[in-house]
């Protein structure tokens, strides 16, 4: 796991869903971002292994994006928001707390 999980409690990390696979480190940093502004704790957990250069990203995409089980649905939802950003071409990282 990377730096990006330090903050979370052992606890929670036992308890982790995936509920989105990123295809670089961009789309993961934004949905990173995107989860803390709307306070989910979030895990990001890398496929790259420098020994096989890669080989396994094509298969399972760059990484995942973990979340508490109680968080999965909020999640799912900045996730669909945030992408959906993305697919208009206009990243829209909105404040904590603003609806879009």
């Amino acid at each position: 796991m990377t730096s990006e999980n330090e903050s979370i409690p052992l606890e929670q990390q036992q308890d982790m869903v995936r509920v989105h696979t990123v295809e670089n480190r961009f789309e993961a940093d934004l949905l990173i971002q995107s989860l803390r502004q709307e306070h989910i704790p979030v895990m990001l957990r890398r496929f790259e292994e420098t020994a096989y250069d890669g080989l396994f990203v094509t298969q399972m995409g760059w990484g995942a994006i973990l979340v508490p089980g109680d968080y999965e649905e909020a999640a799912a939802r900045v996730v669909s928001r945030v992408l959906g950003s993305i697919d208009e071409g206009v990243v829209q990282v909105p404040a904590a707390g603003e609806d879009t």
